[in-house]
């Protein structure tokens, strides 16, 4: 392999890795001289240790490590280890021999503030960032950590990281202006609070005030509570950042409520601000919809409610109560029962499912719908002369067939549809194509031989042949990087697929 001379090819030259960064081990710490030449300011040279470095990854792919399924209901190892620059991991297995077989290598390089943490803060966020990696694994099989410090150890003995959680969350709509407050302790107890709100002047920043009523009632609960250390989660950007005091409160209706949100803040020991998504926090985003929808009378009392967490279903366990009917009140359209699992068997019949027991569950439509195009006049033209590239594609699975010609023919188009399309997946539902001299008189005397719907599609009309025009495109694509000549595209096509 000739030296990387530009940026861009290096940057080409660590994504085609990062296809194949699993089969590697300590790829991170491997490829650091290389990374290297992508930093600012770095001139771009080639050096001793990138061709060290380059050396040692053709070493690994020409002795690959061979990866293998976990088996069910057996412990996984995690190997966790961190260096100054990189985090890795590797998911191991013991066979009948006692023998560790690799599952998955990981790799992950560190951002530049990440290497100033101290050891034990890198092992913990390397642990954080594998087990999201890796949920796949960790939510099915029991997983044994091995590592040279416990981490686990680390995050349960920090009273900032175990600390109380605040979730806050305010709700504008139709109906009026709520906010939702949750407080959670380190031993899982939820306090919820839900207000309802009432302004005079509704303004176009009422969101923005209601997200700040929110995070002040949320911290005035918490400082009621004799809370010092508090770790604060909110969807409302504006009003992480402006408390922070990294954005600037410009607003002027948004100060008096920042002024006041400084003076609680200067009440608390640590405080950690967290960004998240409204899918995250669906429990404050709940009372605080509840509070702005709900109508309550002047002087009325109304007791808290008690929230439970059913181990089953509720429809499940509804069940019970009908027992002495003779019918079950759920029929599906076509008369059958329906059948209602618990929890357990629910799981159970999932995961025999996405095993394959009972083989692919793909609905009836697959390799029904195809797309027909032609990509023209291929200059220069291959060395057997060919110069036309009939594709056709699954609009389902986004399967695709192509065949190169010289010269394309009415008759040509039709053995291409019976050898390519009827013979191996049989008789399609519809075919989109358009009215080209290609497509017409043996193309209609086929479709209406089979029975087959034809779909007139226009040119350039991505509702349509959309799909069929992007296979093209990729075709094409993955042509140019194959061909080592001009005239050998031909011999390629089948690779290209």
């Amino acid at each position: 392999m000739p030296a990387l001379r530009t940026k861009k090819e290096i940057r080409g030259f660590l994504g085609r890795l990062q296809y194949i960064s699993r089969f590697i081990a300590r790829l991170t710490d491997i490829c650091e001289p290389i990374f290297c030449l992508l930093r600012k300011n770095q001139p771009t040279v080639w050096s001793d240790d990138c061709q060290r470095a380059f050396e040692r990854i053709k070493e690994c792919l020409l002795s690959p490590p061979i990866l293998v399924p976990p088996t069910s209901g057996c412990l996984l190892l995690l190997y966790l280890s961190v260096s100054d620059m990189a985090s890795r991991c590797i998911l191991t297995q013991l066979d009948d021999l006692g023998k560790e077989q690799a599952i998955y290598y990981l790799s992950k390089r560190m951002l530049e503030y990440e290497c100033r943490y101290i050891m034990i803060e890198r092992l913990c966020l390397a642990l954080v960032w594998a087990t999201r990696r890796l949920r796949h694994y960790m939510t099915e099989y029991s997983v044994l950590l091995i590592s040279r410090l416990d981490p686990l150890r680390y995050l349960f003995d920090r009273p900032v990281l175990t600390g109380w959680r605040l979730y806050f969350d305010g709700a504008t709509n139709q109906l009026g202006f709520g906010i939702g407050i949750l407080l959670i302790s380190p031993q899982g107890d939820h306090i919820p609070k839900s207000i309802q709100l009432a302004f005079f002047d509704h303004h176009r920043l009422m969101n923005n005030i209601v997200e700040y009523e929110a995070c002040i009632i949320g911290l005035e609960t918490a400082l009621d509570l004799s809370i010092r250390q508090l770790e604060i989660h909110g969807d409302s950007n504006l009003v992480i950042q402006q408390t922070q005091g990294i954005w600037r409160t410009q607003d002027e209706k948004l100060k008096p409520y920042h002024a006041y949100l400084d003076l609680l803040i200067d009440r608390f020991d640590v405080l950690r601000y967290i960004h998240l998504p409204r899918a995250e926090k669906q429990f404050a985003n709940a009372l605080a919809t509840l509070a702005s929808m709900i109508v309550i009378p002047t002087g009325v009392t109304v007791r808290p409610l008690l929230i439970k967490t059913r181990s089953a279903p509720a429809y499940y366990c509804l069940i019970g109560e009908i027992e002495d009917q003779i019918e079950l009140p759920w029929r599906s359209p076509d008369g059958l029962l329906l059948l209602c699992l618990d929890r357990a068997s629910a799981d159970r019949v999932m995961r025999e499912v996405h095993a394959g027991v009972y083989g692919p569950h793909m609905r009836g439509h697959m390799l029904a719908l195809w797309g027909i195009d032609i990509i023209r006049k291929i200059s220069p033209k291959s060395s057997s002369g060919h110069e036309y590239i009939l594709v056709a594609i699954d609009y389902f699975t986004k399967w695709v067939e192509a065949a190169p010609y010289a010269r394309l023919t009415m008759a040509k188009v039709t053995k291409f549809i019976r050898s390519h399309i009827i013979y191996r997946y049989g008789i399609p539902h519809e075919l989109i194509y358009d009215r080209g001299v290609h497509f017409r008189g043996e193309v209609d005397a086929l479709i209406q031989e089979y029975g087959i719907q034809h779909r007139r599609s226009s040119t350039y009309r991505p509702q349509t042949n959309g799909t069929v025009e992007d296979a093209n495109k990729n075709i094409k694509r993955i042509l140019r990087k194959m061909v080592e000549t001009s005239r050998d595209w031909s011999e390629k096509l089948p690779f290209a697929l």
